[in-house]
This record gives structure tokens, C-alpha cells and sequence, in this order.
């Protein structure tokens, strides 16, 4: 496995090379930590609607940039505010014509979304903002019950 640079750069994923150009790039010393998850997210889904990301932006004063959240789902709320999704933990998805997933619980954000994930300029407002304002919650975490290709413009239906 590989890492690709955005100049271009390519190394094994484990080598020193790896750590030296995140080091060059923040100006600071890091340690990577490998983990048999591939992230620190505690469920396959990660859900955010685009009414939350725009709405936290508006609050930070900061452009929408919904990948600061890394999310697998963006969604467009038709009907509800932003941090809707909040409310649907407990409940059960589906998406498209086949694709069901249960919310399990409310995203507690960390400092991840202070790092734009292209340029990793930081805005720790977004992240003052979301502890201070929102009880440091900003999206949801699902787990698929049952698996389906999703496709941009698919709708998305809470089940009864």
C-alpha cells in the first residue's frame, strides 16, 4: 500500500519518507499510528447534511467545505434544518432502492475538521464552533444493514 502525495510523491505507507513530508508539511514533529480500522471512526458510515456543513460555515465564518468532515454520505435535506440528522439516531435509513443503514449515534467531532484535507490549512474556528455551539456534534455514524449501491441522487427515506 502507498501513499500519493499531492505533488506527486509516492511511498510505502509505513516508511519514514511518509512521516518526514507530514513532518516538512506542519512544520512540527508527528508519529504515525497504524490501527487495523484504517481511522478512528467507530462505524462504517458517516453521515453529514449539507444544511449542517453550511450552517456551521455560516457560524465560523469559514467557506462550506462539507470533506473538512470527512464524510461517506452528504446529504441534501428536502424538508429540516441544519443538524437534522441529529435526530435521527435510532432509526433506520434507506437509501436508494436498497441500501438500508441504522444511525447509531451522533458524530463527536475532534480536531480533524479544523484541516482542510486538500491544502491542510487549518481554521480551528470550525471546530471552536462546533464544541461551543453545538455540544461538539456535527453528523451521525450508521452501520449498513443492508448493502446496496448508492448513487448521487439517490433519495434517502427515514422507515416507519
Amino acid at each position: 500500500m502507498t501513499v500519493t502525495t499531492p505533488a506527486g510523491e509516492r511511498w510505502p505507507v509505513a516508511s519514514n519518507e511518509v512521516r518526514q513530508a507530514i513532518e516538512k508539511r506542519l512544520g512540527k514533529p508527528v508519529f504515525l499510528l497504524r490501527d487495523y480500522r484504517g481511522s478512528f471512526d467507530v462505524a462504517n458510515v458517516s453521515l453529514i447534511s449539507e444544511q449542517t456543513v453550511q450552517g456551521i460555515a455560516e457560524e465560523s465564518q469559514t467557506e462550506a467545505n462539507p470533506w473538512r468532515f470527512r464524510p461517506n454520505l452528504l446529504v441534501n435535506l428536502e424538508v429540516g434544518a441544519a443538524f437534522e440528522e441529529l435526530k435521527w439516531v435510532g432509526q433506520v435509513l434507506r437509501i436508494g432502492d436498497k441500501a438500508r443503514i441504522a444511525v447509531t449515534e451522533v458524530d463527536e467531532r475532534c480536531g480533524m475538521i479544523t484541516l482542510d484535507p486538500t491544502t491542510s490549512e487549518q481554521a480551528p474556528q470550525i471546530l471552536k464552533c462546533v464544541v461551543q455551539q453545538h455540544n461538539k456534534c456535527a453528523g451521525v455514524y450508521a452501520t449498513v444493514l443492508t448493502a446496496g449501491e448508492v448513487h448521487t441522487g439517490d433519495g434517502i427515506h427515514l422507515e416507519d
